[in-house]
């Protein structure tokens, strides 16, 4: 058998998003049982914590997941929102949208640079404990 003939088996043997989430909740219990993981309040959903550097995206879908049950947590569905902010090419980069930020740049630029709302810029930051400017007037 060729290399590339076992790796690609293996990848085929990989549990997909759906099983991947039924496992988890026969391990860990629905997420309902659990407090939410961002607020304290009742949580709602598993989420993946977005951690995982061998983490893979369900191709009907694109929800990443990972195959580890410890790199999911559960959240409401306001934290559940929050934490997978997404522009309209993917999810978005929170760190370098962070790093930005705090560089001076607005959330207007950061949004356009990384193809997403300035909305869900600041939402993403807020949520990441980046402290939020004031809005400074436009001199035109």
């Amino acid at each position: 058998m060729r290399a590339d003939t076992e790796i690609r088996d293996r990848a085929a043997a990989a549990p997909r998003y759906c099983a991947m989430r039924r496992q988890l909740v026969a391990l860990r219990g629905p997420a309902a049982a659990h407090r939410c993981a961002g607020c304290g309040g009742a949580a709602q959903v598993w989420s993946y914590d977005g951690t995982d550097p061998h983490e893979r995206t369900d191709p009907a879908r694109g929800h990443r997941y990972s195959l580890d049950p410890a790199r999911h947590r559960p959240l409401c569905r306001s934290c559940h929102r929050r934490a997978t902010a997404r522009g309209a090419s993917g999810p978005l980069d929170v760190e370098r949208a962070a790093w930005l930020y705090r560089a001076g740049a607005s959330s207007r630029g950061i949004a356009a640079l990384l193809d997403a709302s300035p909305s869900a810029v600041l939402r993403a930051l807020r949520a990441n404990g980046v402290p939020i400017r004031s809005r400074q007037k436009s001199r035109r």
